[in-house]
């Protein structure tokens, strides 16, 4: 069987950003984005190819003179979690609180990657090649590791006369999101998801 590829235009980008931070849907806005957009884009490069992602992006249609532009879901995400986008964002909203909580991931998200980078051109990971190929080629999250983290979260849940059970297939999700996240590439899903392990009420609730 062939997997579909979805595929998305800048507007459907753009309109994303609109509604995700409740941002007023003006053509003057969507001009900006547009443009803070297309500049990321020429900045970034994704995988092995060379080119941009808004050069991979292009695509020629018959009858056109001037070729329109679709990206994957991953380029897609990519721009959606760039570090220059939400910089943009709260310097034009500073007030908006979910525009705020987005800097805040990408900058913990980049300083993650500093770490990474300087780990491994610092000659310290020859001294722990185990460190490294663990990162590598981490092992499935097992039964094991899952069961061990609940028992650690029940620990923290008996301060609490009562709690819901444990909400173990979003904790297997975000453990298995830290673990299989490559050196200095950590996102705002990685941040977010050891932000949940280092927080572990949201996995259960009080009973009322």
């Amino acid at each position: 069987m062939y997997k579909i590829i979805e595929y998305y235009t800048i507007q459907e980008i753009i309109q994303k950003i609109i509604d995700e931070y409740n941002l007023e849907n003006s053509p003057s806005l969507r001009d900006s984005l547009r443009k803070k957009i297309i500049s990321i884009c020429k900045e970034l490069r994704t995988g092995t190819d060379d080119k941009n992602i808004w050069e991979k992006s292009k695509i020629l249609k018959e009858n056109r003179k001037k070729p329109s532009h679709r990206f994957t879901a991953s380029d897609k995400n990519t721009i959606l979690t760039s570090p220059v986008l939400a910089q943009y964002l709260y310097d034009k909203f500073p007030r908006n609180d979910k525009i705020k909580k987005l800097l805040e991931y990408t900058i913990k998200a980049n300083k993650l990657n500093e770490a990474d980078y300087e780990y491994f051109t610092s000659g310290a990971y020859e001294e722990d090649l185990k460190y490294i190929e663990e990162r590598k080629c981490p092992d499935p999250i097992s039964d094991k590791d899952v069961y061990q983290k609940k028992k650690d979260i029940m620990l923290e849940a008996l301060f609490l006369k009562f709690f819901t059970p444990i909400d173990t297939d979003k904790l297997r999700k975000d453990m298995e999101i830290v673990a299989l996240t490559e050196p200095m590439e950590n996102t705002i899903e990685t941040v977010q998801a050891q932000e949940r392990l280092d927080n572990p009420s949201c996995y259960y609730k009080n009973k009322k």
